[in-house]
């Protein structure tokens, strides 16, 4: 009898020690996956000035923004700071689209992966159709800054990222808000 007690104590500390390292393994899983925003921007000057799009927060509340007041850019190397990113969001009104969180964590991990990619030549594909920019910004909790990773540009000039996974977030960004992940891979 005591050995079987002792058998069943030491199976159940096997199975919390298995469950505790499962959940180590999750843990790290996450921290591997920065915070991310995605933002859709049209420009254009030709016959008036136009700014509009959204913004994907952390959360993945999908926000609009349509002619702000001073909207921030990121500079030279691609950076934008904690508090322009703050002014940006301040910009911008929710909606009732929400990315899932499941949604959010695969297309963050497609964003680190697309940071890597190359940009095809520019070209000049129209006149007065301004332009339409699609990208991302991963957290960098070393610089406590926003690096921008370029996915595509549309309208008077085209160019976009060739990595594979910036054609996954570009489509997924032509209507981010049409439903879970899980139903459109398959």
């Amino acid at each position: 009898m005591k050995s079987m007690a002792l058998m069943r104590e030491k199976a159940a500390g096997l199975v919390l020690l298995i469950i505790l390292m499962l959940l180590g393994g999750c843990e790290k899983l996450l921290d591997d996956n920065p915070e991310a925003l995605f933002l859709c921007q049209y420009i254009n000057y030709a016959w008036g000035y136009r700014n509009s799009g959204y913004l994907i927060d952390r959360e993945g509340n999908v926000r609009l923004f349509e002619l702000p007041e001073k909207w921030n850019y990121h500079d030279e190397s691609g950076y934008l700071t904690v508090d322009e990113m703050n002014e940006n969001l301040q910009q911008t009104v929710e909606t009732s689209c929400i990315v899932r969180k499941g949604d959010m964590a695969y297309f963050t991990s497609k964003l680190r992966a697309a940071l890597s990619g190359k940009t095809s030549e520019r070209e000049h594909t129209a006149c007065d159709m301004g332009s339409t920019s699609y990208g991302g910004f991963i957290y960098e909790p070393g610089k406590n800054m926003y690096k921008y990773v370029f996915i595509r540009q549309t309208g008077d000039f085209s160019c976009e990222n060739m990595s594979r996974e910036a054609d996954v977030i570009y489509e997924w960004m032509q209507d981010p808000c049409s439903g879970s992940l899980n139903i459109r891979l398959r």
